[in-house]
């Protein structure tokens, strides 16, 4: 299975430069509050979906799994390679956008420069774990093509969904409702919060496997 994930890291070398250039590119864009509060996320996560799309579309293209499937590798091996690559993608996002972080810092730009914290590593495994939660099945059922567009949908309401809600809610609640259910979600003791997630997460990513695992075991190449 490592020889798996190794593959998937060899055939992207160039993803590696274009995720440098991509990190940097967010941070200064994104250098202003309230915005630069979620960095680390917004551009790990953008690193997570780079690295799985190029992934996917490769062996697309190159029909790879046909090779696959005709190697001693077991379906359900080729699965868990393309889940567990997600957490591999995580550290690169985070470690390169620490790497960058601390670079700023010593070039003298500390209003920019700032290290990870708690509530950046568990928004980064939340954006990233759901984001490919939902990409892998698809892209096993129909193919990294089909889904390519769709999966570029999937990106930006990651990001955009939290805030549509809150205009949602906005929109249709009055605003002591509002002002209500977010006070109670505040006062909500933090290890219960992260709690919720936790479980939330950990359930949409083994509905996903599961869906995964028997889209594929029943595909024919």
């Amino acid at each position: 299975m490592l020889n798996l994930l190794f593959k998937d890291l060899l055939i992207q070398k160039k993803t590696f430069l274009f995720a440098l250039f991509y990190i940097a590119f967010l941070i200064f864009v994104f250098q202003k509050p309230p915005m630069s509060t979620a960095i680390y996320p917004m551009s790990t996560v953008s690193v997570v979906y780079l690295f799985t799309t190029y992934a996917s579309s490769h062996d697309d293209k190159n029909r790879s799994e046909v090779l696959l499937n005709s190697l001693p590798v077991r379906r359900r091996e080729i699965v868990l390679a393309k889940y567990l690559s997600t957490f591999l993608y995580i550290a690169i996002g985070l470690v390169g956008t620490t790497l960058f972080m601390v670079a700023l810092g010593v070039a003298g730009l500390e209003f920019l420069s700032r290290m990870p914290g708690l509530q950046d590593i568990a928004g980064t495994l939340a954006g990233a774990v759901l984001l490919n939660s939902i990409y892998y099945p698809l892209y096993f059922k129909f193919g990294a093509l089909k889904v390519r567009y769709f999966n570029m949908l999937l990106f930006l309401l990651i990001f955009f969904l939290p805030s549509f809600l809150v205009e949602y809610l906005k929109s249709h609640y009055s605003r002591e409702a509002v002002a209500s259910l977010v006070t109670a979600v505040l006062n909500t003791p933090g290890w219960l919060q992260g709690s919720a997630v936790a479980v939330l997460l950990l359930a949409a990513l083994l509905v996903s496997l599961a869906l995964s695992l028997r889209i594929y075991k029943n595909k024919e190449f």
